[in-house]
């Protein structure tokens, strides 16, 4: 992506409204390419079990000499039955503040691309799931912002890499706030899970003590009764 100064970008966000980024691109016919959408992150009622933040580095092209500059994004994905919902939030030297964009990729899109790179599609969507949700970004993948799309690629040899996924960036300024409270839902909900288990592991320990503690018994039980059968014996 080419990045203007703010103050002569080519378009205006207000609110919770997108606009497309205005720069015209052809996707390669081996991408994944994903249409844009306008939708609120709270339309789509995923469950947070579904939804991966991670940041992954990035590189992009700037400036009309066409040079380029290695910065990050934070992904966060949201995984469902038929698409994946994808807020790219970039962090460019150039801008005071990060720039956010929505998008979406369906997964028929997936199976397409899939197909034509000849992976078994389980394969391909573990490694699409690999490519997008780990931290860092997952070794062998590489991504990059070119024009108004954003591109995850496999490495396969030495200066060679396979087009995995493609999707079009759509501006919003409603996406950290979004970001930031699926983020807090998930901390909250992952120390929820965590004290629920902890209850759980006490009361399993509670319970193995009490185990014990009966068989012991049971066990000192049993050797008192010997020990009086063995006198009652000796009487006779």
């Amino acid at each position: 992506m080419r990045f203007s100064s703010p103050a002569k970008d080519a378009y205006v966000v207000e609110g919770c409204k997108h606009m497309r980024i205005p720069v015209p691109v052809k996707s390669p016919s081996s991408i994944a390419s994903a249409r844009p959408i306008a939708v609120h992150a709270t339309d789509t009622g995923m469950e947070l079990d579904n939804i991966y933040l991670n940041k992954l580095p990035i590189v992009a092209a700037t400036g009309s000499e066409g040079g380029t500059w290695n910065h990050y994004a934070f992904i966060e994905s949201t995984w469902g039955e038929r698409k994946i919902l994808l807020k790219i939030i970039v962090f460019s030297p150039l801008y005071n503040t990060p720039l956010s964009f929505l998008s979406e990729i369906d997964h028929e899109v997936l199976q397409q691309t899939a197909i034509r790179l000849e992976r078994p599609w389980n394969d391909f969507l573990h490694e699409t799931k690999l490519a997008l949700c780990t931290e860092g970004g997952a070794n062998g993948f590489s991504y990059a912002v070119e024009e108004n799309n954003f591109v995850w690629r496999k490495v396969v040899g030495p200066a060679l890499t396979v087009a995995y996924g493609s999707v079009i960036l759509l501006r919003s300024q409603c996406l950290l706030s979004d970001v930031l409270s699926n983020s807090i839902a998930t901390q909250n909900r992952l120390r929820n899970d965590v004290q629920l288990k902890n209850k759980v592991l006490h009361e399993l320990k509670e319970e193995h003590e009490e185990l014990v503690e009966l068989q012991r018994q049971q066990e000192e039980d049993s050797r008192l009764y010997e020990i009086e059968l063995i006198t009652n014996a000796s009487a006779f």
